[in-house]
C-alpha cells in the first residue's frame, strides 16, 4: 500500500482539476457529444436539437408544455427514462400525451425497456432521430 503525503494529495487533486482544461475528458460510449442550450445540459446534440423543436411547437400553440427526463420503474430495481413527455393540442380541444425518446442508436436494452414501458403502464415510447445532414427529426418503425 502506497503512502502520500499531504503535499502529494494536494498536487494529485490539483492536477485532476486540470484534466477537463488539457482536453481530457471522459467521453460518451455512443459518440454523442454532450451539448448546453438554455443553461441545460444535454447528454447529445441531437437532444438539444428536439429541445429547441419543443420550445418552437409551443411559440406555435401546438405544444402546451413538455417535461424531461421522465423516469418509469420497472420490475427488478430497474427504470426507463425518456427524455421528453410532450403535452400536445390535436387540434380538437383534446390533449395528446406524447413520451419521446431522442435516440442515436437503438440497444437491446432500449428496446426490451420500451416494450415493458409499454406492458406494464400501456404507454407508447415514440423514437426519434435526428438527421444532421438535413436538421430534421424523422421515427422508425419496426422497433
Amino acid at each position: 500500500m502506497a503512502n502520500f503525503s499531504t503535499d502529494d494529495l494536494k498536487r494529485l487533486q490539483s492536477n485532476l482539476k486540470r484534466l477537463p482544461e488539457a482536453g481530457i475528458t471522459k467521453s460518451h460510449k455512443y459518440n454523442a457529444k454532450a451539448t448546453e442550450v438554455d443553461f441545460i445540459k444535454f447528454p447529445s446534440i441531437a437532444e438539444a436539437e428536439y429541445y429547441k423543436h419543443l420550445k418552437q411547437l409551443m411559440a406555435a400553440c401546438l405544444v402546451r408544455m413538455f417535461h424531461r427526463q421522465v423516469r418509469f420503474d420497472l420490475p427488478g430495481g430497474t427504470y426507463c427514462t425518456v427524455d421528453f413527455m410532450v403535452f400536445c393540442d390535436d387540434g380538437t380541444g383534446h390533449e395528446e400525451i406524447q413520451y419521446i425518446d431522442v435516440k442515436g442508436k437503438v440497444t437491446a436494452s432500449y428496446k426490451r425497456n420500451r416494450k415493458q414501458v409499454l406492458d406494464l403502464y400501456g404507454i407508447e415510447i415514440i423514437s426519434k432521430f435526428y438527421d444532421y445532414k438535413n436538421r430534421e427529426f424523422y421515427e422508425k418503425s419496426g422497433l
